[in-house]
């Protein structure tokens, strides 16, 4: 426990709230108004304008090692500017822009390749255009020229969107909620609601709805919340606008992320020319708290910014002045985590963000798995081998049945009372699997008195090998399953524990980015011991509770080592034994191990 109170003592000193430049070494030339996706492993800029012209180049940045590639030029579309571009999954799609009438592209990281879209059918290229995924295809829509389509990349085809949608609005916002498009552009210019299954507009109200030059804004899952001038939110259940507080400064074409906590708002001051505008509004609490300056990027507009999921970064842009400068430079934002222990509002930090709804997926999965733990633990340890391959399936399933109900289709449309599905609320699945292996320190004692005279157990260490499976629960909050092998000279414990656990710390990125969290949990074991003398133990129940630290040097996997204290206390249930018949296995125990997150 002194481990755990100094390693939390520890979380006040970790770097919170800061900002880490890009490398300029390999980066695309200075641009702006170009286009930006974050791939789940790197960001993606392309095309924009430099001061003299269209490009039609572009590079992929690596957060992680904090270096940039060149994309491929082979088939590349065309110079561009104001397009669109999505992220697919598997490819980024861009669209349109000036210069570009009726082309896009398709373009494969992986493969370093591009693939022309089909212009059959396609909407008119007009600046500008807004664009969104809805998880089956692109839709794109220009509220000022009130035209659009829909784009499959698999069949390589266009829909027409209804030409009834809203018009104006040349900074119109436009956001996918799970079910519907969201198209909102400057009051008084109503907005829109477009249900691609019926390829019908609903009309958003106006009022109180604040006119707002240019705003950004971002889908909090269950609200539209826009910045600018003024500061709203969106309810489409109940088509309703409601002020939100007034921010530390008015924001000048800002650019706005949604971290699933709060959104992060980047822009200019008005109050005088290169003065940043930098704030994070927490829409639960009502309330902003400011963005340090320190590191942070020089003051621009027309840039791009990117959520990774556990950081921003905007690059690019230019600098307002005269002449404008495109720029070649930009940061990383690292927000504090949700569990922080330097914010101390009652109304933020991981005990607010707790009391949101879980996902009832999440919720099923848990029964499922406690299920699994119990299974595991009760049986014998003959049985072990065939009951680890049984718990590995049922996790696998579980896994698979889940990821089912992510949106393979679009689902049926809202109604005035239903409200949409939440595209980046708690619910989106968010998992991951360990395994590691270590050392329990003290491990199994015991002692008692037979007929043949005292018998004792001191296995010392024992050996561990242990895999897991973790879900999101309430955001911040996150479960686990854990099942694992103890060994020592002449005992073995099976056990099973079910954890919850908070994030710790989240270190700033770079080649290698490193975080933790805290954990406690419940265990039950089964212990058998190869002595004839020490038969029939009930299942023993006991608790761990330790810190596991992190270096991610990918999005996906992770080296990570955990540090824990554990009890666990089993009875023998024979009647051979005379005296104290109680097992306790306590002490502290080491893993070392790897996560891979999908």
């Amino acid at each position: 426990m002194t481990i755990l109170a100094a390693l939390l003592v520890g979380s006040f000193f970790v770097p919170q709230d800061s900002w880490a430049p890009t490398s300029t070494l390999g980066a695309p030339s200075p641009r702006m108004n170009h286009t930006a996706v974050w791939t789940g492993r790197e960001m993606i800029v392309w095309g924009g304008e430099d001061g003299s012209g269209a490009l039609v180049n572009g590079a992929k940045y690596d957060p992680f090692t904090n270096t940039w590639s060149p994309v491929t030029p082979v088939r590349a579309p065309s110079a561009r500017l104001g397009h669109v571009a999505v992220w697919t999954g598997k490819e980024m799609i861009i669209y349109g822009g000036s210069g570009a009438t009726l082309s896009g592209a398709r373009y494969d990281p992986v493969l370093d390749a591009w693939t022309p879209t089909s212009g059959t059918g396609s909407p008119a290229a007009a600046v500008p255009f807004r664009a969104v995924w809805t998880g089956l295809e692109m839709i794109v829509w220009s509220q000022q020229n009130q035209t659009g389509g829909r784009y499959d990349p698999v069949a390589d085809t266009w829909t027409a969107v209804s030409s009834s949608g809203p018009s104006g609005g040349a900074g119109e916002i436009q956001l996918w909620t799970g079910s519907t498009l969201i198209a909102w552009g400057n009051s008084p210019d109503p907005g829109g609601l477009y249900n691609p299954l019926t390829d019908a507009w609903t009309s958003m109200s106006t009022v109180g709805a604040s006119v707002s030059g240019s705003p950004a804004g971002v889908w909090t899952g269950r609200d539209l919340l826009t910045f600018g001038y003024d500061f709203d939110r969106y309810d489409p259940v109940t088509n309703t606008w409601t002020p939100n507080s007034g921010a530390p400064t008015d924001f000048v074409f800002p650019q706005a992320v949604w971290t699933g906590r709060e959104a992060v708002v980047i822009g200019l001051s008005p109050a005088a020319a290169n003065v940043p505008a930098r704030a994070r509004y927490d829409p639960r609490a009502d309330s902003w708290k400011t963005i340090t300056d320190v590191n942070a990027p020089s003051p621009r507009v027309f840039f791009t910014i990117v959520w990774t999921g556990s950081f921003a970064i905007a690059w690019g842009g230019t600098a307002s002045g005269a002449p404008p400068e495109s720029l070649d430079t930009g940061a990383i934002y690292y927000p504090p985590p949700f569990f922080n222990l330097t914010e101390t509002d009652a109304n933020s930090g991981c005990f607010a963000s707790a009391t949101r709804g879980a996902a009832a997926s999440g919720w099923r999965i848990v029964a499922v798995l406690v299920g699994a733990v119990l299974l595991m633990a009760l049986v014998p340890r003959r049985w072990a081998s065939r009951a680890l391959p049984c718990l590995f399936l049922v996790l696998l399933s579980s896994v698979a049945s889940a990821q089912e109900e992510t949106p393979k289709s679009q689902p049926d449309p809202p109604t005035p009372l239903q409200e949409p599905e939440a595209a980046n609320a708690g619910e989106a699945l968010d998992w991951s699997f360990r395994s590691g292996a270590g050392i329990w320190l003290n491990g199994l004692e015991f002692e008692a008195v037979s007929p043949d005279g005292p018998l004792k157990l001191n296995s010392g260490g024992m050996g561990l090998f242990n895999v897991s499976v973790g879900h999101l629960l309430v955001e911040p909050l996150f479960g686990r399953v854990t099942t694992e092998v103890a060994f020592g000279d002449d005992a073995v414990a099976i056990t099973a524990a079910l954890d919850v656990g908070l994030p710790l710390f989240r270190g700033n990125p770079g080649p290698a980015r490193i975080d933790g969290e805290i954990f406690l949990g419940g265990m039950i074991s089964r212990l058998e011991i190869d002595r004839s003398e020490f038969e029939d133990f009930k299942p023993g129940l006991g608790f761990h509770a330790g810190v596991t630290g992190r270096v991610s040097l990918s999005p996906g996997w992770s080296l990570d080592a955990t540090v824990e204290y554990r009890r666990i206390s089993y009875e023998w249930s024979g009647d051979r034994l005379e005296g104290d018949k109680d097992a306790a296995g306590s002490g502290a125990a080491a893993t070392v191990g790897f996560t891979i997150r999908f």
